[in-house]
């Protein structure tokens, strides 16, 4: 019995290993596919880990990397593998394990982060030959570059259509804005903004498949229910204070993580800030979804990061939601 149990995982893994290498040798010509598979193959690869265990749910990922490195391309098979191995393995654990909804989010949230980071280290070493510092550092210049020759177009543009050098000199002061070390500083950011949308849409995703395969309910959370607990922000705060105590002594690079650190911080307060917002929509106001996602959108384009920042840190101090099991007012 025990043997035809092995023999089956072993076949539902190479299933599995031949869906995640088409999806791969797919995702790296047609970008649709490539949006899938962001969110697609962690799940084939945690599916695996579910029904069959870790070792399964590794293997397939290594024979489907292999088997992408065949037909395709060895260094993007490393790379793509690592990345969707990592998260799948994490997510597979979390489930197998019954894991709460949100503790599955953070935990995919760091996962995706880990993950990114690997894939930047791993084209830095296996495409570019050079370190990772100097790789980013290599791209934010081209970046820069490419927005200043931007810049001076559109500016040359607007001068020959008869805009005075008064009003032209807005774009001079754009063009001063955007440097190396801001954009270095926003790495941080991006990273939470980018692992947040992916590990969110994950667990949605999942929640379908499993439903459809009618496996045990995974819940997925409402961003309503997301909540950033005030350990992590007494976390951050302590992180903040510390930088802006070494940065008073002058010390080199203290200013630059404070100031990434502080930007990272507003951020998170601002998502907890959305997610309030959209639960006094839902739960006060009746909203419909799709009304509450664009009002939630638009918050953040006209620039409101600041305001929701400011509501998600009170949120996270008196917890009116109740959804903390470390807050501070119990009552």
């Amino acid at each position: 019995m025990e043997q035809k149990i092995n023999t089956k995982s072993l076949i539902e893994a190479a299933l599995m290993a031949g869906i995640i290498t088409i999806i791969s040798i797919s995702a790296s010509y047609i970008l649709l596919f490539y949006i899938i598979g962001l969110i697609l193959l962690p799940i084939l690869v945690a599916l695996i880990y579910y029904r069959n265990g870790m070792k399964y749910s590794i293997g397939a990922a290594l024979i489907s990397t292999i088997l992408v490195a065949i037909f395709l391309n060895p260094i993007l098979a490393i790379i793509s593998g690592m990345s969707y191995g990592i998260i799948g393995v994490v997510l597979g654990y979390c489930l197998k394990n019954q894991k709460k909804t949100y503790n599955i989010l953070i935990a995919l949230i760091i996962a995706c982060i880990i993950a990114m980071l690997v894939e930047v280290w791993l084209t830095s070493r296996l495409v570019s030959n050079i370190g990772i510092i100097q790789f980013i550092n290599d791209k934010l210049n081209t970046y820069i570059h490419e927005f200043k020759a931007y810049i001076t177009q559109t500016k040359q543009i607007y001068s020959n259509m008869g805009m005075n050098a008064t009003q032209l000199q807005m774009f001079e002061q754009i063009e001063s804005i955007f440097t190396v070390e801001l954009l270095a500083m926003l790495i941080p950011t991006v990273l939470f903004i980018a692992s947040f949308i992916q590990a969110y849409s994950t667990i949605l995703f999942t929640h379908l498949i499993f439903r459809k395969l009618k496996y045990k309910e995974v819940k997925y959370l409402r961003f309503s229910e997301f909540y950033v607990s005030n350990l992590v922000g007494a976390a951050l705060i302590a992180i903040i204070s510390i930088c802006a105590i070494v940065g008073s002594r002058g010390i080199t690079g203290s200013l630059f993580l404070y100031n990434a650190i502080l930007m990272l911080t507003i951020m998170i307060l601002a998502v907890n800030g959305a997610a309030v917002t959209d639960y006094y929509f839902r739960k006060k106001l009746g909203m419909p979804k799709t009304m509450r996602i664009l009002l939630v959108v638009l918050l953040f384009i006209i620039g409101s990061s600041k305001i929701l920042g400011i509501v998600g840190f009170v949120e996270m101090m008196l917890d009116f939601r109740k959804l903390d099991p470390y807050r501070i007012r119990k009552a």
